[in-house]
């Protein structure tokens, strides 16, 4: 039968009548029953499932009795409801509103924003890129265009406003754009051409209570939207058939409670094998999940050596425990983390104890939770890739760290070093050659330090990085040549939290340019767009804006930013055809999986571990990228429980 609906208008309204008293929508309770009554729309800045944040919001009994939305009197308590999808493009959108609040503090979003603010957001491509029409510092409407840090004034008017509930009314046809407020008088139209579709809902920062949001499209709107979504739908399809499916080739039954480290050939060059975290050790094991060798001491970090040593490769570990705390995860789970005592050295091959030393002592052991390794082994000193540094995680740094120690391969102290400014978590510690020399210089934040652990440079703009709200280190550092033009590097991106994205010349520490893209907090090399010379750098952001993944050229210009979810903590490049550039493998949710291309395209759904992932939520299913052998194709690995199922590119 032909679907008549499209012929029929759609209303859409946050049910604030059935919520029942109290927080609504806690993003580490998905079980809450809020979340059912508010099916159908989401709070990008407070996820469900996603991070150890507030909701920020309450529903109360507000005004007359009427029931309302309270948005908290807190600095960082910016939050939305939103609803729709990417592809809406035409609608009306009416909330009820009384704001509260004139100023607040720099938040993680903004830390140039002082203003309070209450109104509608529509059109929002990201929760950083939208037009918003609302409420400012309770004196000022003003309709503008967001992105990122720009903001583009359509139209404005100081109002006399007394704390009383108003109605905002914003349209969307085409290019075209109304906004009013009957009670104070106030109607804009302005044509912008910028932000073609997006989401709608309500956004605001500071005190307010909302008393009622709704959408609608009349038929004509309706349409045409649903013709989008195909348009979407169809162009996903057209670019898929370019890729094949996925196909299942096997699983892996894992003991309980372990974990894939990785796969490599640390057993013997020419084949990988699989390196598991046990609850009481380290235990390799082959495809067919046969036990090659089993370390019995519990470890926290690892790392394996770059480079062999004989026949096989050497595996560092962290093992003992000088003390232990329990605190929340970012995720919201209880979490004990252990300050180890040891380093020991395994012989990949047989698993054999080859040496071990005692870990660097601390005199502010209390301000520390862990050691960690640099995020690969280089060559400091040693004939070979086998050296690395120890690194720390620190209280006082947001979990990041000051101090360094240097090793070479056999355990053997280098030298020591703290660093100013700080550097951040697992990934913003490098060994990489830069200068050319043959030796892996320490690329620590924003440090660049020699192999013999002698200053190199330092950021220029460091100090502005440390006083954004929100950026007290930075989170993640990926540096090397990959502009693929030798005038241009090496080259190093600095993901600095709040601040964004600084590209710099690693070599002298003076910033090329920076990108305000949001909370910064991680990076990856990959090889995405055949069209455009050495590699790009994808880079996603967490605190204060989940989900936001930009692609970045070799040389540091953004390409593009997207928002398929508000997880975004689980992406990885995958090498999905033999020939031709690798993709994007999003895995944080079952609405965003799927392989997306140099182009922030989705183009294949990978329905096969859709089905798979079911109704879970979140964080439920892990995710790796493996390979059986050292040049072979790339699997995809994806755990449920403890069964690992392997995918690979249809034949």
């Amino acid at each position: 039968m032909p679907d008549t609906t499209q012929n029929e208008s759609l209303s859409l309204a946050v049910p604030i009548a059935g919520l029942p008293a109290g927080e609504i929508m806690p993003p580490m309770s998905p079980d809450d029953p809020t979340w059912a009554v508010m099916d159908g729309w989401v709070d990008p800045l407070a996820p469900r499932c996603g991070y150890r944040t507030p909701s920020g919001k309450t529903a109360i009994a507000g005004e007359n009795g009427a029931k309302a939305i309270a948005w908290e009197n807190a600095p960082d308590s910016e939050r939305c409801l939103m609803t729709g999808a990417q592809t809406w493009r035409d609608y009306t959108a009416t909330c009820r509103v009384q704001a509260l609040q004139e100023t607040c503090g720099p938040c993680l979003d903004g830390h140039q924003i002082t203003w309070a603010s209450a109104g509608l957001v529509f059109r929002m491509e990201t929760s950083r890129r939208y037009y918003y029409f609302g409420l400012q510092q309770k004196h000022r409407l003003v309709l503008f265009r967001r992105s990122d840090d720009e903001w583009a004034e359509l139209a404005s008017r100081i109002v006399d406003y007394h704390d009383s509930v108003i109605t905002l009314t914003v349209e969307a046809n085409g290019d075209s754009l109304r906004a009013a407020c009957p009670e104070l008088g106030v109607s804009f139209f302005a044509v912008d051409t910028q932000l073609k579709s997006g989401k709608v809902g309500f956004r605001a920062r500071g005190e307010c209570r909302l008393f009622d949001l709704q959408v609608s499209m009349n038929p004509a709107q309706r349409r045409l939207n649903q013709r989008l979504a195909e348009r979407a739908t169809g162009w996903t399809a057209q670019l898929g058939t370019t890729l094949p499916d996925e196909e299942k080739i096997g699983e892996l039954t894992l003991p309980a409670n372990a974990t894939i480290l990785e796969a490599g050939n640390f057993v013997a060059p020419e084949a990988n094998h699989l390196l598991l975290k046990t609850a009481d050790g380290l235990e390799a094991v082959d495809w067919s999940g046969r036990t090659l060798w089993h370390f019995e001491e519990p470890v926290g970090k690892h790392k394996v050596g770059a480079a062999a040593m004989g026949s096989s490769r050497r595996i560092y570990a962290m093992v003992g425990e000088r003390q232990a705390i329990e605190r929340d995860s970012v995720r919201g789970q209880a979490l004990r983390q252990t300050l180890a005592d040891e380093i020991v050295v395994l012989d990949g091959a047989t698993g054999a104890v080859l040496n071990r030393e005692k870990l660097p002592e601390l005199p502010d052991a209390d301000k520390v939770n862990r050691f960690d390794f640099s995020f690969e082994t280089g060559r400091l000193t040693s004939d070979s890739a086998i050296d690395f540094v120890v690194r720390q995680w620190r209280f006082d740094c947001g979990d990041g760290g000051r101090d360094l120690w240097a090793y070479d391969g056999d355990l053997n102290l280098l030298w020591h070093h703290a660093v100013d400014p700080p550097y951040g978590h697992h990934n913003a510690v490098h060994l990489v050659d830069l200068n050319g020399d043959g030796l892996t210089e320490v690329m620590a934040g924003g440090t660049l330090l020699s192999s013999t652990g002698e200053i190199i440079s330092t950021h220029d703009r460091s100090r502005e990085q440390l006083e954004i709200a929100g950026a007290h280190h930075y989170d993640a550092v990926l540096a090397g040549h990959f502009s693929g033009d030798e005038e241009q590097d090496p080259i190093a991106f600095l993901m600095g939290g709040s601040s964004g994205v600084y590209v710099i010349d690693p070599l002298t520490g003076q910033t090329r340019s920076f990108h305000r893209v949001g909370h910064a907090q991680w990076g990856m090399v990959a090889n995405l767009r055949d069209d455009l010379p050495g590699q790009e750098i994808m880079v996603g952001t967490r605190w204060g804006n989940y989900g936001i993944l930009s692609l970045f050229s070799g040389r540091g210009d953004r390409l593009w930013s997207i928002q398929p979810d508000y997880i975004l903590q689980g992406t990885c490049p995958v090498q999905w055809t033999a020939d031709g550039p690798q993709h994007i493998w999003l895995n944080t949710s079952r609405a965003a999986l799927g392989l997306y291309d140099g182009h922030g395209r989705l183009v294949k759904r990978l329905d096969g571990l859709r089905d798979l992932w079911g109704n879970r939520l979140p964080g439920q299913c892990r995710c790796d990228v493996l390979r059986r052998t050292p040049d072979g194709p790339d699997l995809l690995a994806f755990g449920i429980d403890d069964t690992t199922h392997l995918f690979a590119p249809s034949r």
